[in-house]
């Protein structure tokens, strides 16, 4: 499934705009970005510094203010189940 297939296929999911998204593996931002319109939180977590400053200019230079960028390993995070509508991890949804 592609980002375009996926944007289209969140009312399952109830993406309204009003739930929060955790994008682990997030690296350059391509799901984070592709999917904030959806969001009204998103955290993306990535242990590489140099793809999580490209994923936080990307969404500077679309005006995009509401994604926390983390640096750190993805078995590190702590969240509860309930925190998140939806969790993707890795580079693309497939």
């Amino acid at each position: 499934m592609t980002i375009t297939h996926a944007t289209t296929r969140a009312v399952p999911f109830a993406l309204d705009g009003t739930v929060r998204l955790l994008d682990l593996g997030a690296g350059n931002g391509h799901i984070t970005l592709a999917l904030h319109h959806r969001f009204k939180e998103i955290d993306g977590i990535d242990m590489n510094a140099a793809m999580l400053d490209y994923a936080k200019q990307s969404a500077s230079d679309r005006a995009i203010t509401h994604i926390r960028w983390h640096e750190s390993a993805a078995e590190d995070v702590q969240a509860t189940t309930d925190s998140y509508r939806l969790v993707t991890i890795g580079n693309e949804i497939q």
